[in-house]
């Protein structure tokens, strides 16, 4: 393919992404998909002419060309924002218009594509013939022709010739024609007019009445299958983005809303329906990704189908019998019955299966290193600082070079004693633009297929970091973080009921908190802050913990491993370790018992204690036993530059501050 001809192909397919968003959106998505689509190459005329059927939020070629210039192609805001936002509008890039003839360049080709016009839907529509149950598509899904037609002619779509095809009508929720759905009598790919939007439309299978449910579906397939097994109409959404919005659409046209979630959606819909106040039905797990309650009756029967459903509608029946349709109340007796669960730890007391958890912390504060503590005592079954694991396979999705993994892993197994080789740890070759779907959903995908030759879901799936796999959007955007963490929920936590741990970097200004929008944190069920401080000593705080007590912090000193390798001139190569030491509060100026050098003198005697403990531990002897003498605490404090009078003058100040206690036999302890 020439290169002319595929910038054409690119700008074609950017046109018409940009074509699926409404022209009358909000100010903020009307900015992103402006610079979107400049950075794809739309030129303004194309822009322009799509910003005009704003409504009152176009005002006029003059003001739109100033901004338009200002914006700047090659920085900010990327192309795939504006993929991202059509497909969130019902766009699918199947249907991208694609020019049959190279044109002389890449201006001249946006102009071309963007002055072809439109087909028009009710000239389609009213010429196309009415469909007939013999059409393969109907007969292969069991449906019904009632309502739908088959085009007959020479259009072409996504450069398919669609003569013979099902045409399926996209309305507007007050009936208006806006767009067709066109779908090959023989297995293949459904498509969609181009130029013309899918955002927002509908086709109901059946009659919507406010004294029956409605059933919001994806596709007609499984609306036929719905309204056969219930006899209560489907509403079909022409894809996953469209559900929250047409759903709500209806809402006020039923008497309540169930959401069927095709098999991978699960997530998604479970949240629409938390978002609405509605009930979802999820398919059995055993069929493969994509599926639908039309192919569940396929290779089940509608017998199977309508007892699925029927179970759904016990359950909301409860409610409606009790005078409510979308809210309702139970017996808190019944609540504490049915629903109190012991948390399932991955970590004792510190992190959560089936969770999204995050770790923030500025450069070089030991992020990283204790992210790979972590991820090497799940997978070895070892206890992480004396607290138990559930051991379980381990994904590393890493954002930087092997070397320097590999020296840190081999670190680990030296320091710790525990070999990796065998362990059900594994690193990805390269980071994952996990912004996307797409890219989200194939991570997904090897992560099952590594999942099945271990014969264990994961137990932990390491993000390191959050920039390196965010795939170049904008982490500022509370949109864009919310697609990220969305694929993270839906592809990758649900999936697997994992714990999915990010790496993330502090904020620039405000160390307190996760760089990038507040949605993120909004979206944990766990957040750990990691600080180090001037003498090295790492910290881990749980900063957020959704539905479980807060644990005490813990702290940990970063040991110079030497590896059994060697550089080519025969010198060893070091890496880093963590070692667990006794927590202390990280030093504030002017308080008794919290300046550098009594911080210093904390920090040695929970160094001492830990090694005290770690002795007693090997030597099957109780670790609560240890004790630390002053003169090995003194001794230590001396290769600080700390002389014996300085040091009285600090036992003194700790022991007046209550920080540490002096015991009977000349023994310090921390209090």
């Amino acid at each position: 393919m020439s290169a002319v001809l595929r910038d054409n192909m690119e700008c074609a397919r950017a046109l018409s992404a940009l074509h699926a968003i409404p022209p009358d959106c909000s100010g903020e998505v009307w900015l992103k998909a402006g610079m979107a689509a400049k950075a794809a190459g739309v030129d303004f005329e194309a822009f322009n002419s799509w910003s005009s059927h704003g409504g009152d939020r176009y005002k006029g070629e003059r003001d739109t060309r100033t901004r338009w210039e200002s914006w700047r192609r090659g920085g900010g805001i990327k192309p795939a924002t504006l993929f991202h936002l059509a497909r969130e509008n019902g766009w699918d890039e199947r249907s991208a218009p694609l020019a049959s003839t190279p044109p002389q360049s890449h201006q001249e080709s946006a102009r071309k594509v963007a002055r072809t016009p439109t087909p028009d839907p009710f000239r389609l529509w009213d010429a196309a013939e009415p469909a007939t149950a013999e059409h393969g598509y109907i007969v292969r899904k069991s449906g019904d022709p009632g309502g739908l037609r088959v085009y007959r002619g020479r259009l072409r779509i996504a450069g398919e010739a669609i003569d013979g095809w099902l045409m399926i009508p996209a309305r507007t929720t007050d009936g208006l024609l806006q767009s067709i759905q066109f779908i090959p009598p023989t297995p293949g790919k459904k498509l969609n007019l181009s130029g013309a939007t899918m955002a927002g439309t509908l086709y109901v299978v059946g009659d919507l009445n406010t004294d029956s449910p409605a059933y919001i579906v994806e596709g007609i397939g499984a609306a036929w299958t719905v309204h056969e097994a219930t006899g209560a109409p489907a509403v079909v959404t022409f894809g996953s983005g469209n559900t929250s919005r047409v759903a709500a659409a209806v809402r006020s046209r039923a008497s309540r809303l169930v959401l069927v979630a095709d098999r991978g959606k699960e997530s998604a819909r479970e949240a629409d329906a938390e978002r609405l106040g509605c009930t979802w039905i999820e398919l059995p797990s055993d069929l493969p990704d994509g599926a639908d309650v039309n192919d569940l009756y396929i290779r089940d029967g509608i017998e199977v189908v309508r007892e699925l459903l029927r179970n759904e509608q016990q359950i909301t029946a409860a409610h409606d019998a009790a005078g409510a349709r979308s809210f309702a109340f139970c017996r808190v007796g019944d609540l504490i019955g049915e629903n109190i669960k012991p948390i399932t730890w991955l970590v004792r007391d510190y992190v959560e299966t089936d969770s999204l958890a995050l770790m923030f912390g500025d450069p070089g504060c030991g992020k990283s290193f204790a992210a790979i503590d972590l991820a090497c005592c799940v997978a070895t079954g070892t206890s992480w600082h004396g607290r138990r694991t559930t051991p379980g396979p381990v994904f590393y999705i890493a954002g930087e070079g092997h070397n320097g993994l590999a020296r840190r892993f081999a670190g680990w197994e030296v320091h710790n004693g525990v070999s990796l080789k065998g362990a059900p740890l594994f690193v990805s070759l390269r980071p994952a633009r996990l912004f996307d779907m797409a890219a989200a959903k194939a991570v997904s995908e090897a992560v099952e297929e590594l999942a099945k030759t271990s014969g264990q879901a994961p137990a932990l799936i390491v993000i390191d970091t959050l920039a390196r796999n965010f795939g170049g959007a904008d982490e500022n955007s509370a949109q864009d973080m919310g697609a990220f963490v969305a694929n993270l929920d839906e592809y990758l936590r649900t999936r697997f009921r994992a714990c999915v741990m990010i790496v993330h970097h502090s904020g620039h200004a405000d160390k307190t908190r996760a760089r990038g929008s507040t949605a993120l944190k909004g979206a944990l069920d766990a957040e750990y802050s990691v600080t180090k401080d001037e003498n090295g000593l790492v910290r881990i705080e749980a900063t957020k913990m959704k539905d479980a007590e807060q644990p005490e912090p813990v702290a940990f000193r970063m040991d110079r491993v030497e590896l059994p390798i060697r550089d080519d001139d025969g010198q060893p190569l070091h890496s880093v370790a963590l070692s667990g030491v006794s927590y202390v509060p990280a030093a504030k100026a002017g308080k008794a018992g919290r300046g550098r050098h009594q911080t210093v003198a904390l920090q040695i005697l929970a160094e001492l204690e830990a090694e005290r403990r770690q002795r007693l531990e090997r030597s099957g002897h109780d670790p609560n036993g240890a004790r630390v003498k002053l003169d090995e605490w003194r001794a230590r404090l001396a290769g600080e530059d700390i002389d014996r009078k300085r040091f009285y003058d600090l036992r003194s100040t700790l022991q007046t501050a209550g920080k540490i206690a002096i015991e009977y036999g000349d023994y310090v302890r921390a209090l």
